[in-house]
């Protein structure tokens, strides 16, 4: 998406590589950090990756970090108690179980939640589109036919 070498990331600064590979992008003060090759989830385990953060903390107002699914992968809980709030992103047909054992775990290890982004929904296909949401679904369709 944003066109970002990956050879060298966020992977390799916790291995302890020094440089920042940090990336400009086009759209004006956002910068990006890709992953590096590999996965090497002990990282996530070590001291270097609270050092990593405060050091990006001292270098930018706000730093989102893009995880795995919570529910399957320990890293992202992990890297959640150093965060300072954790935004959740649940796709559509995500199972409400699912959503509700992943803000449970995340209450079990003190973390914030700040919220939830609902992912790949579309109200035109969306079961509960036009039912639920009545009036405010009519003005969704009549504002995207302008």
């Amino acid at each position: 998406m944003f066109e970002v070498d990956n050879s060298r990331g966020f992977r390799d600064v916790l291995g302890g590589d020094p440089a920042l590979p940090i990336h400009e992008t086009k759209i004006p003060n956002l910068f990006v950090m890709p992953s590096g090759r590999g996965v090497d989830e002990k990282l996530f385990f070590t001291a270097p990756l609270r050092q990593v953060l405060q050091r990006l903390k001292s270098e930018f107002d706000m730093i989102l970090i893009d995880t795995p699914p919570l529910l399957q992968m320990s890293d992202t809980r992990m890297i959640s108690h150093h965060a300072d709030a954790v935004i959740l992103v649940v796709a559509q047909h995500t199972a409400r179980d699912a959503v509700a054992l992943a803000s449970q775990r995340l209450g079990e290890d003190g973390s914030v939640l700040l919220g939830t982004i609902l992912n790949n929904w579309n109200p035109k296909t969306s079961h509960q589109g036009p039912k639920e949401y009545g009036e405010y679904y009519k003005q969704y369709q009549q504002s995207e036919a302008l």
